[in-house]
């Protein structure tokens, strides 16, 4: 009888130390020493448009930044979805429901797709997690086309039948070329492209005659003299290129930027969303991401938390939604 107890008792606390080593490891499987939430293995960052892009160059140098200065641990692995003026990044994000090892970067065409009713989810569907900057839009020419500044650019336009380039129809390179055609009263046929990349190669092609691009995006083409800068879509001249007039103080009312930031999938867990929250705040004061990012690609610093962002989001939804309507893009 005592043996029968004896091996009754051994099996016991055989199973309660199985037991407790289980619950150890699958609890270091999302805890760290400190007991915080971090994802189990690698992280995938999302590009909804092509190498070489605006997205894509973020995202790339985020991850960078992220593993050198060791705020994230984990590895890194950065793919894209183009296609679609971000439909198919959309998409994709939708399909990764509920995960908390995936993120994907967000513009103007993550709110202004959807609302032109390309793809079967909106903002509200997925995770807010952080504004990162805002991104100035500069109205671009090619060096051969005879326009050397305003002025002649004014003219031009005002001729009527200009091509304008930019990422997306309905994004916000496509909402500022609306605005100036209805500001400059003329006849502007927008050309979009999948990414900042093919817009350049248009434009330096002679396919075009205008682009609306992000200065990272063309920054070497200026300094090259492939492209003249004709204006900014600041309220004030940008520090990078002082010479480069405001459309506002050429005398049209015009100020347009793009925001950069990130989100998760629809459903990410809480505490998912709460780190890669904390993780960007700590990116967005880091000296690497200031001068490899911010000042390297003229971004303006302008950090929001989720919950911020989306507020930002839901009052800037609405205004495209009312530029759309009004210029016919959507009913």
């Amino acid at each position: 009888m005592k043996k029968l107890l004896s091996i009754s008792m051994f099996i016991l606390l055989l199973t309660f130390a199985v037991a407790c080593n289980t619950s150890d490891e699958e609890s270091s499987n999302s805890d760290n020493s400190d007991g915080e939430w971090e994802p189990d293995g690698g992280i995938t960052f999302m590009a909804s448009y092509a190498p070489g892009g605006g997205h894509d160059t973020m995202l790339r140098t985020m991850s960078s930044v992220l593993s050198n200065e060791g705020i994230i641990d984990n590895s890194i692995n950065v793919i894209n979805k183009p296609g679609g003026s971000a439909a198919v990044g959309l998409g994709h994000a939708a399909s990764q429901e509920g995960a908390d090892d995936y993120i994907f970067s967000v513009t103007s065409s993550y709110l202004t797709t959807p609302l032109q009713g390309n793809v079967d989810h909106s903002f509200e569907d997925f995770t807010p997690i952080a504004r990162l900057g805002e991104d100035p839009y500069i109205v671009l020419v090619n060096s051969e086309s005879g326009i050397s500044n305003f002025k002649e650019f004014e003219e031009f336009i005002k001729e009527g039948n200009a091509t304008f380039g930019g990422t997306s129809t309905g994004g916000g390179s496509h909402l500022l070329a609306l605005q100036i055609e209805e500001a400059f009263g003329a006849n502007i046929e927008y050309v979009p492209f999948e990414g900042d990349g093919e817009v350049v190669t248009a434009l330096l092609g002679g396919h075009i005659d205008v682009i609306a691009d992000n200065i990272h995006a063309s920054k070497e083409y200026i300094e090259n003299g492939d492209m003249i800068p004709i204006a900014v879509s600041t309220q004030e001249r940008l520090e990078e290129y002082p010479e480069v007039p405001t459309l506002i103080e050429s005398g049209y009312d015009i100020e347009w930027t793009l925001f950069r930031g990130i989100y998760g999938p629809p459903n990410m867990p809480e505490e998912a969303r709460a780190w890669y929250e904390e993780k960007m705040k700590e990116l967005s004061e880091n000296e690497k991401w200031q001068s490899e990012y911010l000042d390297k690609y003229s971004i303006k610093q302008g950090f929001m938390n989720g919950s911020e962002f989306e507020s930002y989001l839901t009052e800037l939804n609405s205004t495209y939604e009312e530029h759309l309507r009004t210029l016919g893009i959507i009913e």
